[in-house]
């Protein structure tokens, strides 16, 4: 999802910012923040840089790059970063395969997993 800010405001009437969530936040790129593959938007520089400082403060779920699973990252997960970006994974051996080859997934793949059978 490269542009979401221009598709965004047609779904979405009130985006809040995650760090001051009474304020609105600006769907505009330089306003726009990455942990692992997801992104948030947030007010303004000041919102900005308090997520940038401590993203686990403002996060809830993220997807690890690896195994492509959703979990809730704490302090104690392990991390990454990779071209401004910081990336939590569940384990330590997502966060090894990462380390091993971060270009194989510092971009999401397309393809949607199947569902588990049960």
């Amino acid at each position: 999802m490269k542009d979401p800010q221009n598709y965004l405001p047609k779904f979405v009437s009130d985006l809040r910012c995650p760090v001051f969530p009474e304020r609105p936040a600006e769907l505009k790129p330089a306003m726009r923040v990455w942990v692992n593959h997801e992104s948030w938007f947030v007010s303004g520089s000041e919102a900005r840089q308090k997520f940038i400082d401590d993203p686990l403060a403002w996060i809830t779920t993220v997807t690890d790059p690896v195994d492509e699973l959703r979990f809730r990252p704490t302090p104690e997960s392990p991390r990454f970063d990779f071209q401004g970006r910081p990336y939590f994974f569940r384990s330590a051996a997502t966060h090894d395969a990462f380390v091993g080859n971060p270009p194989r997934y510092a971009e999401p793949r397309r393809a949607m997993k199947k569902p588990m059978a049960g």
